[in-house]
């Protein structure tokens, strides 16, 4: 009887152990399909039904996995068992009883109609535009609407040559780009689609309705991966701006950033609201600039500019810096930056500068504990709080596959003191313009907490389409005779090339002082024998042209306690070396400045 009693002791000591592990699993599993419902609830009705192919609800299984991870360590917390499992049954009460839907949301239509129609009226626009300009374009025009030149154009090496256009007509192209992207971003399209989309409408345009030239190659790059790069930075600051408070301050870059977006938000006025507004919060770090900058080039007096502008930069993981591990692949922007600049003179406008860089997919990993290792509450994102509400401890870690898009334009002649015979005096040639597509390639980001310190490393490496302006050119023609050469060289100033660009970043945030420092190198060599007078051209006239840059930049900035102002002290450095053939020509330019930065 005793041995009896003591084996039904045993089984019921049993019974109730996997009692409790039944209810433990029921609970965990019950708790992670009420935050994977409210979240679902959440996205649903605040972008009227988000699609993730577009962004609007593009975080939801990252999010989802976040959630879990933070219940799992919340779970292990043994004082607060007991309190779970008696809430658990209440909990499982309502799963069983079906009072909880949680089927996931059906994902709104992508609207290709609505796309395509805005590239239809943008393309009818932009062809009635080139007709009622015909007496520019006519310099184009080498073929007629006829078999024999049309199959020249689609079928033979001689219709598809690199274009003799000015440099800004070449360069907004890339522009046109982002805004057909956007076409197809702001209706559901996901990147990829749009990219195609982008891609589409200008190969239409070129080998459609410009059917009187040739197949401009730098156009049928430029175009498109406008896209990507620009396209895919301004879309998401656009909506970044849309999900700040409706002040005048953020309504205005809501249309600056993203007219596209503000046209379609009018037209679905009366039936979604707030539609391109993000679910979650993101790590960003925006900020205007405004101050003096003192620029010296070798052999040339210094002279003092006023410079303008803002840089943005967005990353798009919601657990970025958030206090948790977690280890992914993602298949969706990772990163976006947006940089725009201006420097200004007595002459009025002297330089500016358009830099934008999206990251697309990638690997991500992250590792962060606060102070107390508690799990984490809640803390807004970016840098600002990065600044006052910082005791990290961790690392947080992106690789991903990045496409870029830089374009400079400086005009000597507004330069204090310039004098257009600078080049017979042997001084170096003081124009500089370029457009550069970073194609595609690695890059790589890594943040490293410790407490109030915060050390951020990132570097790229991209492979180059370019349009460069040459630097050792304009001493060459003034000691050499030769004929007709590449015809934007010989007309503008600047040739078509292929290269590589490398850079880096290292920044140092501890308290309200930040020190930055950037590094820069650039490679170009041109490209040969796909002129558009290519035949009118000597082959010994068809030079090789080769350009390089390196820079570096060091800054010290301050920022003013509890404000969203700092100040910033810095130093930039660039090298320049041009070759022609044997010809060589280098110079240096160092740039001194004081900028006020307004940080939100």
């Amino acid at each position: 009887m005793l041995q009896l009693n003591s084996h039904t002791a045993g089984y019921c000591q049993m019974k109730k152990i996997l009692s409790i592990l039944v209810l433990f699993f029921f609970v965990a599993f019950g708790s992670q399909l009420v935050c994977a419902h409210a979240d679902d609830d959440k996205v649903e009705k605040k972008n009227n039904g988000g699609d993730d192919s577009t962004g609007y609800n593009l975080n939801y299984s990252i999010t989802h996995q976040y959630k879990l991870f933070q219940l799992s360590q919340f779970l292990n917390h043994q004082s607060l068992q007991p309190l779970f499992l008696f809430y658990g049954l209440k909990l499982n009460t309502l799963l069983l009883s079906g009072d909880f839907d949680f089927q996931p949301q059906p994902k709104p239509k992508k609207r290709l109609g609505r796309a395509t129609l805005f590239g239809l009226g943008h393309m009818l626009y932009a062809t009635v535009s080139y007709w009622i300009r015909q007496d520019v374009m006519r310099e184009d025009w080498e073929y007629q609407f006829t078999w024999k030149d049309q199959k020249r154009r689609f079928l033979f090496y001689d219709g598809v040559r690199f274009d003799s256009n000015t440099f800004t007509f070449n360069w907004t192209h890339s522009l046109a780009g982002a805004m057909y992207y956007n076409y197809g971003r702001a209706n559901r399209l996901n990147p990829l689609e749009s990219f195609l989309y982008s891609f589409g409408v200008s190969y239409f345009w070129e080998f459609v309705v410009e059917f009187k030239e040739m197949v401009s190659i730098n156009d049928t790059i430029s175009t498109p991966m406008g896209g990507p790069s620009i396209g895919e930075a301004l879309f998401q600051f656009g909506r970044y701006f849309r999900t700040r408070k409706p002040n005048i301050f953020n309504r205005v870059l809501r249309i600056l950033s993203n007219p596209v977006l503000s046209m379609h938000e009018w037209l679905d006025r009366k039936r979604i609201k707030n539609q391109y507004a993000f679910d979650e919060d993101y790590w960003h770090d925006c900020r205007f600039f405004v101050g003096p900058r003192v620029e010296t080039l070798s052999g040339y007096d210094s002279s003092t500019l006023f410079h303008v502008g803002m840089e943005n930069q967005l990353v798009l993981i919601p657990e970025y810096g958030m206090p948790g591990a977690s280890s992914m692949r993602i298949n969706k922007p990772l990163l976006v930056e947006y940089n725009i600049g201006a420097s200004i003179g007595e002459k009025g406008l002297y330089e500016f500068e358009i830099f934008a860089k999206s990251v697309f997919f990638g690997y991500f990993s992250q590792h962060i504990k606060t102070g107390d290792n508690e799990a984490p509450g809640d803390t807004l994102p970016g840098l600002l709080d990065d600044i006052d509400n910082d005791d990290r401890v961790g690392y947080s870690f992106f690789l991903g596959a990045a496409t870029a898009f830089d374009v400079i334009r400086r005009d000597p002649l507004k330069f204090p003191g310039y004098e257009e015979e600078s080049g017979v005096s042997g001084l170096p040639d003081m124009e500089d313009k370029y457009c550069i597509i970073n194609l595609f390639g690695p890059t790589f980001d890594l943040a490293l907490f410790q407490r109030g310190l915060k050390v951020r490393l990132a570097a790229d490496a991209y492979g180059d389409f370019a349009l460069i302006h040459s630097h050792a050119y304009k001493k060459y023609s003034q000691l050499y005779d030769f004929g007709q050469t590449k015809s934007t060289l010989e007309n503008h100033g600047y040739y078509y090339a292929l290269g590589v660009t490398l850079s880096s970043m290292l920044q140092v945030n501890y308290s309200n002082l930040e020190l930055r420092g950037k590094l820069k190198y650039r490679y170009y060599d041109s490209i040969e024998g796909m002129d558009r007078f290519q035949r009118d051209m000597a082959d010994e006239d068809d030079f090789d042209l080769k350009d390089q840059r390196f820079s570096y930049n060091l800054s010290l900035g301050y920022r003013i306690p509890n404000t969203p102002v700092q100040l910033v002290l810095g130093l930039e450095h660039m090298k320049r070396w041009g070759t022609v053939e044997d010809f060589s020509q280098r110079s240096t330019e160092r740039r001194s400045y004081f900028q006020i930065k307004y940080m939100f």
